[in-house]
C-alpha cells in the first residue's frame, strides 16, 4: 500500500466520513466517528514516542489501517466514484472488484444493512429455528440499487455452497460430494476420488 502522509491522510478519512449523511450505527461501515477519533488518538500516540523510526514506524501502521478502513468502506458501498478518487490510497485493484460484481453503486447505508442482514442469516446452521435459503434469498428483493439483489443473492448461494462443503468434508462421506454444484471437484480432490487425479498411496 503506497504510504502517505499521517495528516493527509487523516484528511481523506474524515472527509468520507463527513461524506456519509445517513445514520451508521447499525451498520459496520467504518466511517464513522469513533474509528476516526480513535485513529487520531493514535496518531497523536505516535508523536510521543522517543525515537523518530518509532515515529514513522507508528504512523505507516496508523495510515495502512486507515488505507483499510477506507478500502473496506468503498467496496462494501460499492462507491465506484470514491475508488477512483482514493485509488493511491486504498488500491488498483479497487475499480476491477466494483465492477466485477455487477452492482452499480453507491449502495446507501440502509440496503447494506439489509444486505447483511440476508447474508449473515444464509451462514447460520440449517435447523428449524434457522433461516433457510430460500427466506434469505426473499431478504435479497428489497434491495434497489441495480445488481445488488443479484450480487445477494449469489452471496447467499455461495455461503450455503461452503458450508455444505464443509459439513461433507467433516462428515467423511464422499459420496455426498455430488451434493455440490461449484465445490464438487474440490470435495472430491479433498477425498482423493476424482479419476483424474492419483490416491496419496499412488495406486
Amino acid at each position: 500500500m503506497k504510504k502517505v502522509p499521517f495528516i493527509v491522510a487523516l484528511s481523506l478519512f474524515a472527509l468520507t466520513a463527513c461524506a456519509t449523511t445517513t445514520d451508521t450505527s447499525n451498520v459496520d461501515s467504518l466511517g464513522n466517528s469513533d474509528s476516526l477519533g480513535s485513529l487520531y488518538t493514535s496518531g497523536l500516540d505516535c508523536e510521543m514516542l522517543s525515537t523518530d523510526e518509532a515515529r514513522q514506524n507508528c504512523e505507516i501502521q496508523v495510515n495502512d489501517t486507515i488505507g483499510a478502513l477506507l478500502e473496506n468502506d468503498v467496496l462494501s458501498h460499492f462507491d465506484l466514484d470514491r475508488c477512483i478518487a482514493l485509488k493511491d490510497q486504498i488500491g488498483s485493484n479497487c475499480q476491477g472488484q466494483i465492477e466485477s460484481t455487477g452492482v452499480k453503486g453507491p449502495v446507501p447505508d440502509e440496503e447494506l444493512a439489509l444486505f447483511r442482514e440476508a447474508v449473515n442469516g444464509s451462514s447460520l446452521p440449517t435447523g428449524d429455528d434457522s433461516p433457510s435459503p430460500e427466506v434469505d434469498s426473499a431478504n435479497c428483493d428489497s434491495l434497489t440499487t441495480p445488481g445488488y439483489a443479484e450480487y445477494c443473492r449469489a452471496e447467499i448461494a455461495g455461503r450455503m455452497e461452503l458450508s455444505l462443503f464443509d459439513e461433507i468434508t467433516l462428515s467423511g462421506n464422499s459420496a455426498r460430494c455430488g451434493e455440490l454444484t461449484t465445490l464438487q471437484e474440490e470435495c472430491e480432490d479433498f477425498f482423493f476420488v476424482r479419476s483424474d487425479i492419483p490416491s496419496p498411496d499412488g495406486a
